[in-house]
């Protein structure tokens, strides 16, 4: 078998948009909603309070009346406000935002900490993908099987951080869909979505993602092998692994800020 060199060169970065995909590329409507968005996880709309009137928010932010409404729509789906024949649109309180949704937790990830977002996540994945893992190795057919190796073979291929990044998300979704579990596979819309964001918030760092691959290859082997076990240990030291360089990089991220007196 051929076996990657040990070492390998630090990886090109492409730049990065922190924006999701759902915001890219889709005009107007999408700014809008984005704007709205970040005015209510910012605090400018307070939980409770009730958004500006239809006029004074198309007179300020120079938009039909046909989408704005269609915007609140968008915000009241993932769960950023409700609209009450009486009261008028409110700001609901955080516990009822979507964070599931990658648009919202795009807006969410530039208005709170990195820190604390990056590690509260990778606390979620600690929780889930290990089983996932498992349950993988268990019940995968070989069709999932070969999605989970060609996804692993374009990780040993890729040449820069975008390439790479793109594979290892693939392998985590094709873990997902191994499980063979319908509430399972749309978390690897949640993991793509942050993935995505942590990759925007650390390219900057030395920290080489190559440098898992043979953890990955662990975990490939486990499922394989239908060793439930240990694919279960496998993705637990993978995930140790991304949680030090997480570390890492929002060490490095408050060394950067601390320099430059705080100023971002």
């Amino acid at each position: 078998m051929n076996r990657r060199p040990e070492s390998k060169p630090k990886p090109k970065l492409r730049p990065v948009k922190a924006a999701a995909p759902e915001i890219r590329g889709r005009g107007l409507l999408w700014s809008v909603v984005e704007e709205i968005g970040l005015r209510i996880l910012k605090g400018t709309y307070a939980p409770s309070q009730s958004l500006p009137i239809e006029p004074e928010l198309m007179a300020e932010l120079r938009i039909s009346r046909t989408v704005l409404r269609e915007a609140i729509k968008i915000l009241g789906a993932k769960g950023l406000i409700v609209s009450r024949p009486k009261s008028g649109t409110q700001v609901r309180p955080s516990r009822y935002w979507n964070l599931l949704d990658p648009v919202v937790l795009d807006l969410y990830c530039r208005v709170f900490d990195y820190s604390e977002f990056a590690q509260n996540f990778q606390k979620l994945r600690v929780i889930i993908e290990p089983e996932a893992a498992a349950m993988a190795a268990s019940g995968r057919n070989e069709r999932q099987l070969r999605g989970l190796e060609e996804a692993f073979a374009a990780m040993k291929a890729a040449e820069d951080i975008a390439d790479w990044t793109a594979a290892d998300l693939a392998f985590h979704e094709a873990i997902l869909e191994a499980t063979g579990n319908p509430f399972m596979q749309p978390l690897g819309s949640l993991i793509h979505a942050a993935l995505n964001t942590l990759l925007f918030h650390s390219a900057d760092t030395s920290a080489n993602p190559f440098d898992s691959l043979k953890d990955h290859g662990s975990v490939l082997e486990a499922i394989r092998r239908r060793d439930a076990a240990a694919a279960r240990q496998a993705m637990g030291r993978l995930l140790a692994g991304t949680g030090l360089s997480i570390s890492k990089a929002v060490k490095s991220a408050r060394h950067q800020s601390r320099r430059s007196g705080g100023r971002g």
